[in-house]
C-alpha cells in the first residue's frame, strides 16, 4: 500500500484550503506574540531571527495556498507542512528560551492536531519529531532574559527538571498519539460506513420499487400469453402464431427471472422464508449451478452434516456473484476454489481466484454499485454489490483480501441462524 494510504491523508483541495485557514491563524498568533513580548516586556529577544521565522511559515503556506491544491498528490502537501510546522516551532522555540519557553506545550497541539485528522503512519512520524525537537531545544537555545524566567531553576536541578519535562512529553506524547488517532481512525470508518448505508438504502429502495412495478405487469401479460397459448392450442392455429407465443412465454420467464435477481440484489428475498437443512444440501445447489460454468469452479465442503436454517435462494444468489466475478478474473484454463466450512456460529464460503488481483488504490472501492474494472458490455459493476446487501441483509459480513500478481479472496461468513 502506498504511503498516502497509510498516512490516511486528506486527498482535496477543499481540506487543504482548511489546513491553509488554520496555518494563517496559527502564523498571526505567532507574530503577535512574539512582537507583543519584544515590545512590551523585553527588547532583547532576537527580534529578527524570529519575525524571519514566522515569514517562511508564511512563505510555506502562500505555497501551500498556491500549489497544494493543484498538484498531482494534494496530499503530500499535507504531510509537508505538518512535519515543517514542527520545525518551526523547535525553531522558535530554540530562538526563545528553548524547554523553559512556557510555549513548548504547542508540541502536543501539534501531535492532537496531527491524530485528528491523519493515519498512524504521519501520526508516528509526528511524534518522533516533536520529541526529537523538545529533545535538542535542551541543548540548543538562545536563553531567555532573566526578567523573562531564564533563572527560574540553576545548575543541576535545572537540568534534572527539564530532563523530566521531556521524559514526562515524550510519555504523553506517544500515548495522546496512539489513542487519538485510534478514535479519529475508528469515527472516520464509522462517519464512512454511515453514508454507504445510506447510498446503499437509496438505491435498495429504488431497485425494490422498481422490481416491484416491473414485476406487476410482467405478472399480467404472462397470464394473457398463457391464455392466448391455450386457444391457440385448441384452434389449431398455425404453428408460427404457437411458436411466437412460446417465444413471448420464454422471454417472460427471463425477464421475470432478470426481476427476481433485481429484487434479490436490493436485499429482498421475494418472499423466501428460512429453511432447516443440511449444509451438503446446499453445497449441492451450489455445485450444481456452478456446472453451468463448464467445470471451472471446484467447490468442497469440510462439515457437510451441519444444519443450517436459511433462506437458501438468498445464499446461493450471494455466493454466486462472487464465483461468477472470481471466474471473470481468473484466465480461462484456471480453477476457481469455493471451500466452505463451518464452525459453532457462522458459515464461511471461501472463494479464491487466480487472477491479476486488484490495485491497492481502488480496493477501497469494491462493492460500490457500478464501480468495475473490467472492460464495456463485460458486466455493471453490481455483482460485489449484490452480494454484499444479500450477506448484510442476512446478518452476515463479506471481506475482501488482494494483491496485484497473487489473486484474490472473498470470504462470506454467513449466521448459522441467517434470516431466523
Amino acid at each position: 500500500m502506498n504511503l498516502v494510504a497509510k498516512a490516511g491523508l486528506p486527498n482535496d483541495a477543499g481540506s487543504i484550503a482548511l489546513l491553509a485557514r488554520l496555518r494563517w491563524i496559527a502564523i498571526i498568533a505567532q507574530l503577535v506574540v512574539i512582537v507583543g513580548v519584544w515590545y512590551f516586556l523585553d527588547p532583547r529577544l532576537p527580534i529578527v531571527p524570529l519575525v524571519g521565522v514566522v515569514g517562511a511559515a508564511s512563505l510555506s503556506n502562500l505555497c501551500l495556498n498556491l500549489y497544494g491544491p493543484k498538484a498531482p498528490h494534494p496530499a503530500y502537501w499535507f504531510q509537508s507542512v505538518l512535519l515543517l510546522d514542527v520545525v518551526f516551532l523547535t525553531t522558535l522555540l530554540a530562538l526563545s528560551g528553548g524547554a523553559s519557553n512556557p510555549f513548548s506545550v504547542l508540541y502536543t497541539l501539534h501531535v492532537v492536531l496531527t491524530a485528528m485528522i491523519a493515519g498512524p503512519l504521519l501520526v508516528a512520524m509526528v511524534v518522533l519529531l516533536c520529541v526529537v525537537g523538545f529533545g535538542l531545544i535542551f541543548v540548543v537555545n538562545i536563553p531567555l532574559p532573566p526578567e523573562l524566567g531564564g533563572h527560574m531553576h540553576g545548575g543541576a536541578a535545572f537540568s534534572a527538571h527539564l530532563q523530566g519535562m521531556w521524559l514526562a512529553f515524550a510519555t504523553a506524547a506517544v500515548t495522546i498519539g496512539f489513542f487519538v488517532s485510534r478514535l479519529s481512525t475508528l469515527l472516520r470508518k464509522e462517519r464512512d460506513e454511515h453514508h454507504r448505508t445510506v447510498r446503499l438504502l437509496g438505491l435498495a429502495t429504488l431497485a425494490a420499487g422498481a422490481a416491484h412495478e416491473i414485476g406487476n405487469p410482467l405478472g399480467t401479460i404472462k397470464i394473457a400469453a398463457c391464455e392466448m397459448n391455450a386457444s391457440l392450442e385448441e384452434s389449431q392455429a398455425p404453428a408460427e402464431w404457437r411458436d411466437d407465443v412460446r417465444l413471448i412465454l420464454s422471454e417472460l420467464e427471463r425477464a421475470q427471472h432478470a426481476v427476481q435477481q433485481l429484487a434479490l440484489g436490493a436485499g429482498e428475498l421475494m418472499g423466501e422464508l428460512p429453511a432447516s437443512t443440511k449444509l451438503g444440501e446446499v453445497v449441492k445447489l451450489l455445485d450444481s449451478q456452478s456446472l453451468q460454468t463448464n467445470g471451472r469452479v471446484a467447490v468442497s465442503c469440510e462439515n457437510p452434516e451441519v444444519r443450517v436454517r436459511w433462506p437458501t435462494q438468498a445464499v446461493l444468489q450471494a455466493v454466486t456473484q462472487v464465483i461468477r466475478n472470481a471466474i471473470l478474473a481468473s484466465p480461462k484454463d484456471e480453477l476457481v476454489s469455493c471451500r466452505v466450512r463451518a464452525d459453532a456460529r457462522h458459515v464461511s464460503f471461501e472463494v479464491q481466484d487466480s487472477g491479476a488481483g486488484i490495485p491497492n488504490e481502488i480496493q477501497d472501492r469494491l462493492g460500490e454499485p457500478f464501480f468495475t474494472t473490467r472492460e464495456p458490455g463485460q458486466g455493471m459493476g453490481l455483482g460485489l454489490f449484490i452480494a454484499r446487501s444479500l450477506v448484510g441483509h442476512l446478518g452476515g459480513a463479506l471481506d475482501i483480501e488482494s494483491a496485484p500478481g497473487r489473486g484474490t479472496r472473498v470470504e462470506i461468513q454467513i449466521p448459522l441462524g441467517a434470516g431466523t
